[in-house]
């Protein structure tokens, strides 16, 4: 049986070894380099599907300013997701890693 866990975590809070996982996984899911978007995106909360210990889906939320109507307009802070990755499905689960119970 899997063990299946679900962790919460700010960037600062993850070791170097996982940023790793979680870029490798980033880049599995986008076909292309990964390391550079991920360091430009900036501090977040990180939000990691994990299957036996290994990240199968990850995503982050960021804060953002949205700025509307130039100079004299509004400003809204708000929460922009990032990042969001998924392990192709194997050995029977779905796409998110997790063991299909159809």
């Amino acid at each position: 049986m899997s063990i299946r866990r679900l962790h919460i975590a700010q960037t600062d809070e993850l070791t170097q070894e996982r940023v790793t996982e979680l870029i490798a996984l980033c880049e599995a899911a986008f076909k292309e380099p990964f390391a550079a978007l991920w360091h430009r995106v900036g501090p977040g909360v990180h939000v990691v599907a994990e299957v036996d210990g290994t990240p199968v889906a990850h995503a982050m939320v960021v804060d953002r300013a949205l700025h509307f109507g130039g100079e004299q307009g509004v400003q809204i802070d708000a929460g922009y997701v990032e990042h969001v990755a998924a392990r192709r499905a194997r050995h029977g689960g779905d796409a998110r890693g997790w063991p299909d119970h159809r």
